[in-house]
């Protein structure tokens, strides 16, 4: 839902502040944006540049990490 993927955006952000090499967090907050905009929760437009730069992010920690591939695929 709407609300459930701006909490997680809200829960993926509070994570990375406590730990900003936490790569699934970043991995997580990327497919979060991607989502909002995909859905049209969000404009498009502003989402998947968010989604993008979180997914590079969540890569340059962790290269190995899939759950980043797809957020960056999509966005």
């Amino acid at each position: 839902t709407h609300e459930g993927l701006d909490e997680a955006v809200t829960h993926f952000r509070a994570a990375i502040e406590r730990n900003p090499a936490d790569a699934r967090a970043h991995a997580g907050l990327a497919d979060a944006y991607v989502m909002l905009g995909y859905l049209g929760f969000r404009p498009a437009a502003a989402m998947f540049p968010k989604g993008k730069a979180a997914a590079l992010r969540a890569l340059a920690l962790d290269s190995s990490l899939g759950e980043a591939y797809a957020p960056l695929g999509q966005a």
